[in-house]
């Protein structure tokens, strides 16, 4: 077996690309609305995008909730459920 650049001379061939007459763009708006998309977009990715916009536009912290919290722990009025602490501490570690 050969190898080199004469060894099979029907690998080293190259044929060129067909040339076809390429068509000048027009500015014609009807031309662009007989596009058809590559794509569709189901509507549940639809909906997605929506909730995840919407999600993005919350603040990450509810301050209402830290400043009731903080009013309520000034006061001495915070109460803690630990049954109901002890079990989000078992479901969160039971996760993993």
């Amino acid at each position: 077996m050969k190898i080199g650049p004469n060894a099979n001379p029907n690998v080293l061939k190259v044929n060129p690309p067909e040339s076809k007459p390429v068509e000048k763009a027009t500015a014609d708006k009807s031309a662009k609305a007989n596009v058809t998309p590559l794509a569709q977009v189901s509507p549940q990715a639809q909906q997605l995008e929506s909730l995840q916009q919407e999600l993005s536009a919350l603040p990450d912290v509810d301050l209402e909730r830290v400043n009731q919290v903080r009013a309520e722990l000034k006061q001495g009025d915070f109460n803690v459920d630990l049954n109901e602490l002890a079990s989000a501490i078992l479901n969160t570690h039971q996760r993993d």
